[in-house]
């Protein structure tokens, strides 16, 4: 019951961007100041939400192997979330800066690499 109630509390706290985007646009401040914190606060709350939903799934799934939940795995976890944010922020973030200001509206190896995260992904968890 305890791991189920804590699944649910970390899921009903993700906030559904879209409807808070969709409900600035018709209250008529979406270009506000206002705006930008609101939308902003809701994606890091997403992203928390997001992490920390995926750190209750393996602690339910170790309970429910009848294993031990290690806090090792959960700061990996957390070292490679942190890992994926620095390179977004720091590689691929400024690779996108420098295709677009070349005029080129999509870069030709965005999808490749776009194809190739999503299937090393599915073969991790697979894996797992």
């Amino acid at each position: 019951p305890f791991t189920f109630c804590l699944f649910m509390g970390v899921a009903m706290s993700i906030t559904a961007l879209p409807i808070l985007g969709r409900l600035m646009v018709e209250w008529g401040v979406a270009r506000t100041r206002l705006a930008a914190i609101a939308i902003t606060a809701a994606a890091i709350d997403d992203a928390s939400g997001w992490i920390l939903l995926a750190a209750v799934s393996g602690f339910a799934h170790a309970q429910m192997e009848g294993g031990t939940f290690s806090p090792i795995t959960l700061l990996s976890m957390g070292g490679y979330s942190l890992a994926f944010l620095g390179l977004m922020f720091w590689i691929v973030r400024p690779a996108l800066g420098s295709a677009r200001c070349c005029g080129v509206c999509r870069p030709s190896w965005l999808p490749p690499l776009t194809a190739w995260c999503a299937a090393r992904n599915k073969l991790s968890v697979q894996m797992y």
